[in-house]
C-alpha cells in the first residue's frame, strides 16, 4: 500500500538520501503504531483500575447475582 504523506523539505531531503529509506519508514510507523496501541490499552487499563468498587458487590459475584436473579425472574414469570 502507497501513503502520501506531507514533510518539511528539510526533513524530505534527509529521509531521501538515506540509503534504506523504505525500510527506515516501515520500521519507524510500525514502532510508533505499536507505542500507540500500548499507550491505548494502558489507559483502558487505567480506567478500569480506577473504578469504584460497588457495596452492593462486596463478597459476591456479580455473575452469580446476575444469574441468581434471572432465575428468580424466570421462575416468577412461568408461575403466571
Amino acid at each position: 500500500m502507497q501513503v502520501a504523506i506531507e514533510l518539511p523539505d528539510d526533513l524530505g531531503n534527509q529521509l531521501l538520501e538515506m540509503p534504506d529509506m523504505q525500510l527506515l519508514v516501515q520500521r519507524a510507523i510500525r514502532k510508533m503504531l505499536d507505542e500507540h496501541q500500548k499507550r491505548s490499552s494502558q489507559l483502558l487499563i487505567d480506567l478500569v483500575n480506577d473504578l469504584p468498587e460497588f457495596p452492593a458487590f462486596k463478597g459476591e459475584y456479580p455473575l452469580a447475582l446476575q444469574v441468581g436473579l434471572r432465575d428468580e425472574w424466570s421462575l416468577a414469570n412461568n408461575l403466571k
